[in-house]
């Protein structure tokens, strides 16, 4: 069986439970008019909620990108996690409030017989089992919805065992037990409920474990070749990592070596961090030109009332070879300029090419005006590479 199919079978077999279980404890909880089986009833309901869009989820969230979702589908597991904390949070308001009646305003009788009992450890049983089956799975295949589908019958063997001590307390003479119970239960889906919803708001703000970042950069640095790793970025949606970083190496080597070595870190990304997707940016170790700083206060973009000096810059440029110039930033600060420009080059250079001609290209605009302070230039070769000045 492959592993889709797997998710898709364990989800729907935790529908059925979930169905079963909340009709059961539903009519129980009727007939006997208890408030911990009714709250328990729809503990399971929203149970079976989650689970129907867990099997949703499941379904959708393994279908490759498209147009409209290019890093593909997988967030629908965290989103599909955040609705049932949600829905979580509104049940435990009705149990509350009526736990609360029940012990100062209304005291409804309960009726404690085997049913009661016989329905919560039935409950246990198969929560039991179904949390086990769908653990397994989410395990194995790193799937958000059914790990949190697995969380949620967990609780509930939790709260069926609350459920059951009110009622033996019920029974041994202490009315109020039930309503405590329930009590109980609701405290108990809160806590479950802010765990899923932390994680689920962290994958869908990006928020990822401190150790990604420093892993990911030591991982790379490990690669022959990388003399520094550094920028590196990773966000995770649903089982999937999405990791990108700089990598420092040898100018003198020819893109082809270059672009072996980036395929090399993909490659051992990918097996640190498991279902990765991975892109590497290299640039040459030797290019480390003073950076334009856009946070300084004391310095403004003038690049739109400065089109004559962008036209010379973009002349200055096309004298060594460049196609063209899509992108070009002025800063101005204490009367002076920092100028920063992209360029394309038609001819396919070694990084150690690429940078001599950025090198030329700087010291052309640098001769433009006193005023200007520092310049990085930024080429782009026809193989669609990027070196960096």
């Amino acid at each position: 069986m492959d592993e889709r199919r797997e998710k898709n079978r364990v989800a729907l077999a935790s529908v059925a439970a979930a169905v079963f279980l909340t009709g059961t404890k539903l009519v129980v909880g009727l007939l006997t008019g208890s408030l911990g089986i009714l709250s328990e009833a729809a503990h399971s309901g929203l149970d079976l909620l989650a689970a129907l869009m867990t099997w949703f989820s499941v379904r959708v969230s393994d279908r490759p990108a498209d147009g409209d979702h290019t890093y593909g589908h997988h967030k629908i597991d965290n989103l599909s996690a955040l609705v049932e904390t949600l829905l979580l949070l509104v049940t435990c308001i009705w149990i509350f409030y009526e736990a609360v009646q029940r012990l100062f305003f209304r005291a409804p009788a309960v009726e404690v017989n085997a049913w009661s009992y016989g329905v919560l450890v039935l409950a246990i049983v198969i929560d039991f089992t179904r949390s086990r089956a769908l653990l397994r799975v989410a395990r194995r295949t790193r799937s958000a919805a059914l790990e949190a589908d697995a969380l949620h019958f967990s609780s509930d063997i939790a709260s069926s065992a609350v459920v059951l001590a009110g009622l033996a307390l019920t029974q041994a003479g202490y009315p109020q037990a039930d309503a405590v119970g329930a009590i109980g239960v609701g405290l108990f889906v809160v806590w479950i409920s802010v765990r899923l919803g932390r994680k689920a708001v962290d994958a869908l703000i990006d928020r990822v474990p401190p150790d990604h970042r420093p892993r990911a950069e030591r991982v790379a640095l490990g690669v022959p070749g990388v003399r520094r790793a550094y920028d590196a970025r990773v966000r995770e949606a649903g089982p999937k990592h999405f990791i990108d970083l700089k990598v420092a190496v040898d100018p003198a080597l020819p893109l082809e070596a270059v672009h072996a070595l980036t395929d090399a870190v993909e490659e051992a990304l990918r097996g640190s961090f498991e279902d990765a997707d991975v892109l590497v940016h290299a640039e040459p170790d030797a290019a480390r030109a003073e950076g334009l700083d856009r946070a300084a206060p004391e310095r403004r973009d003038v690049t739109a009332g400065n089109t004559a000096l962008v036209e010379r810059i973009r002349g200055a440029a096309a004298e060594e070879g460049a196609a063209c110039c899509p992108e070009i930033t002025i800063l101005e600060g204490e009367d002076r300029l920092w100028v920063s420009l992209s360029c394309e080059l038609d001819a396919p250079l070694s990084l150690d090419e690429a940078h001599a001609r950025a090198t030329r290209i700087e010291l052309l605009v640098r001769r433009l005006s006193e005023r200007i302070a520092s310049v990085v230039v930024h080429t782009e070769p026809g193989t669609g590479a990027t070196n960096r000045r």
